[in-house]
Parts: C-alpha cells; structure tokens; sequence
C-alpha cells in the first residue's frame, strides 16, 4: 500500500464538508483499489494462455510468470506450465521446458494378455501393450517401454504366467532390465510351474529405459500366455 497516496487524503480538509469528506475517501477508496490490483498482480503473475506452444511439445492449460508477466514478453527463467497433454507441471530453465518431478510419484501397470513366442535358453524381452494406470506417461505402447521420469528409488514387480505343462520339468524365468542391464531376474524349474514372479527396489536415473525378460530351457520355442509389469517410486 502507499501510503503517501493516502495520507495527503486524510489530512485535507477533514473538517470540511460532507461532500468533501465524501470525496475523499472515494479518492482513497479507488487509491486502494488501484495498489491491491498491483500487488496481486506482482504476487500471481500473468496467466498466459498461448504463449509457448511452439516450446514444448503437448498441450497447457496456462502459464505462470512472476518474473517477467508481460503477455508480449519471452518466459523468463523459472516460469510455470501446466501441461495438460499428460497431466504434469513444467518450469522454464532458459531454454526447454522440462518437467517439474520433484513432487511426482511415478504409480504403473503395463500388461500383455496375448501370447508372445519365446526362444528357447535366451532371456527374450516381452512386448507389453497396453497399460492400466501410468500416473507419468512413462509407458509407451507401440513399444512396451517404461521410460523413466523421476530419478529415485522404485519398487519393480514383474510376472510371466507360462502355458499349462504336465509332462516336462523345465526351467521358467522372468527378469527386469534397466537400460538393457539385467536387474533382477528369479528362475523357477517345474512341470508344475505356472507363474514366474521377481520384485526388487531399484535406484533408477531419469531417462533409463525399463523392461520385461522371460527364459525358459523347453528345448524350442514355445508362448507364454500373459505378462505384468508393475513399479512405484517410493522416493
């Protein structure tokens, strides 16, 4: 508030009339209106709508800039966007628009319910192809790739279920590679086998590629009849 706009109000005739008292205080009146418009603006910034859609791929629901709230202007550093293609914040460093993680938690299922052949005696990666929940977009269907967001510590749970056997004790195994290294695997042997599971908590740097293995020792190739992949960051 300034209040060397105010007070000259004040103290001007304020034992003169009525109407001029009136005047006064409707002077101070659009005086306050005018300095709180100013402060909110300084405090909020400006939500822009339109001003980055060249710079960063998907859409946004406003920007945020306490630095420079001009709508003519360039984000400045530090900006805010709300990115609405996929559900996540986004701050302006200068140059690109990366994604604000620190408060994100990454929550993701991806599934295959068909049958996938695998090779006999090789750890062969199972194509994942559809999701049921992916809290940071991280899931790629045409790929079945998790790519990681958020670098931290996650908990990774993946299981194979195998076709029924009755005859042939063999070995079945499911493993989860980071960046096209084994990370963990867990292998079962058994006529009796069905299902293959294999959990881990794993430090995972933002970037890296997540995916599901299986293996068996059939002797040739045969399919597995679905596949799960499951992971939380826990921080």
């Amino acid at each position: 508030m300034a209040w060397n706009k105010v007070y000259p109000l004040l103290t001007t005739n304020i034992s003169g009339s009525v109407t001029q008292i009136t005047t006064n205080f409707t002077a101070i009146e659009s005086v306050m209106s005018a300095e709180h418009v100013s402060y909110l603006a300084a405090l909020s910034g400006t939500h822009r709508y339109g001003q980055v859609s060249t710079m960063f791929s998907g859409t946004y629901a406003a920007i945020l800039d306490l630095a420079n709230p001009a709508t003519s202007a360039a984000p400045a550093t530090g900006a805010l966007a709300y990115d609405t293609g996929c559900g996540v914040c986004r701050i302006y460093d200068g140059s690109a628009w990366p994604r604000v993680t620190a408060t994100y938690f990454s929550r993701l299922h991806g599934y295959r319910s068909t049958s996938q052949s695998i090779a006999s005696a090789a750890w062969t990666e199972v194509v994942l192809t559809t999701e049921s929940y992916d809290s940071l977009a991280e899931f790629t269907a045409s790929t079945g790739v998790t790519t990681i967001v958020a670098p931290g510590w996650y908990l990774v749970v993946g299981t194979i279920t195998w076709p029924t056997e009755t005859s042939l004790n063999y070995k079945k195994g499911v493993g989860i590679y980071i960046a096209g290294i084994s990370a963990c695997r867990d292998v079962k042997y058994g006529k009796e086998v069905r299902e293959t599971e294999v959990y881990d908590i794993i430090n995972i740097t933002a970037g890296q590629g997540v995916k599901l293995y299986a293996y068996h020792s059939y002797g040739s190739s045969i399919s597995i009849a679905g596949a799960n992949l499951m992971l939380t960051r826990l921080s």
